[in-house]
């Protein structure tokens, strides 16, 4: 069994590939596989992970059609044997001394720890423009619930919604049986709940060790059609719904978080063309029960005039009124 599975799916980023792959492989610690899931590149991405499967013994290469991100790292998932799990973005690095470092933290934290959460550096064009570190905020204690971590990322602005700054325990991945249902957007916030709803624990490593790019062309969070849209629109609703039936303690404050979010990305309604806001507003129709949550007034007056009209949003209005009282 190696000690580090990483799985790097990925999806066209024939320019990037070999800086991930390069980061990796050049890395002092060895006790670890590298798993690449090939996601239907439709460019060159696929022969550069054959090459570098032929290369090393401990790279494998899983070539399979296009479904999604979540869908590659639950494939990667299947065939990890480590006894810890790294989701590497295919477009992002590893730092020089990043597995080394992680072993060594990794040996030193309690066997109750299922995932860990790292210090990342963010490069835009070649230059570091911030350093990710909110430690001091998301770990009051040395060791949180998921449950925790979750409502202390989200009440303080969103912090660290990703999936790759993490590490975890493969085995604790496995029994959770994580059923995410988003196909190509916010796939990682719905992880990162539904591992708060398994219970799950947290801790942290003080150390820079992911180096995240950011603006790339072509990335996911770059290019946002109708299909991204209605499924942040999609995965705010499934998220509200589950907290409504949980037993979170600040689920309340969770669902407002949530609602006022959803509202604020509905406001993006105007750069889209008159076909797919009509598409938009069948969509946003299912989703009447999170007006009452939101806490922005202007959001309330906003998105309940273009969805129910005047007296709509009178009788939405009223109604907020009677659960605030």
């Amino acid at each position: 069994m190696s000690f580090f599975s990483i799985i790097i799916p990925v999806y066209n980023v024939e320019d990037y590939i070999e800086d991930c792959l390069k980061s990796v492989f050049d890395q002092q610690e060895k006790d670890y596989e590298v798993i690449l899931v090939d996601d239907g590149s439709t460019d060159s991405s696929g022969v550069k992970c054959d090459i570098y499967e032929k290369k090393y013994e401990n790279c494998i290469v899983i070539h399979k059609k296009n479904e999604g991100l979540d869908s590659a790292r639950k494939t990667g998932l299947d065939y990890a044997k480590g006894m810890f799990t790294i989701f590497l973005d295919s477009d992002d690095m590893l730092e020089e001394q990043c597995l080394s470092t992680m072993k060594r933290k990794l040996n030193e934290i309690s066997n109750d720890i299922d995932i860990v959460q790292c210090i990342y550096t963010a490069l835009d064009s070649g230059k570091v423009v911030r350093i990710v570190d909110y430690q001091d905020i998301l770990f009051p204690t040395d060791i949180v619930s998921a449950e925790e971590f979750f409502t202390l990322n989200f009440l303080n602005g969103e912090l660290v919604n990703n999936v790759w700054s993490k590490i975890y325990r493969t085995s604790s991945l496995k029994n959770a049986e994580l059923a995410i249902e988003s196909k190509y957007t916010c796939e990682d916030i719905e992880m990162m709940f539904q591992c708060a709803c398994k219970k799950l624990s947290y801790s942290h490593i003080n150390e820079r060790l992911i180096v995240y790019r950011i603006g790339r062309k072509g990335s996911i969070t770059e290019h946002r059609d109708l299909q991204y849209f209605c499924g942040v629109l999609d995965t705010i609703v499934k998220i509200v719904v589950r907290l409504e039936k949980s037993n979170f303690k600040e689920k309340e404050a969770l669902c407002r978080y949530f609602a006022t979010k959803y509202l604020k990305v509905c406001k993006d309604i105007i750069y889209y063309n008159k076909g797919d806001r009509r598409k938009i507003y069948e969509v946003i129709s299912t989703h009447k029960n999170l007006i009452p949550y939101a806490n922005i007034w202007e959001n309330k007056v906003y998105i309940g005039y273009k969805l129910f009209g005047i007296k709509g949003t009178n009788a939405l209005l009223k109604i907020w009124k009677e659960r605030r009282a």
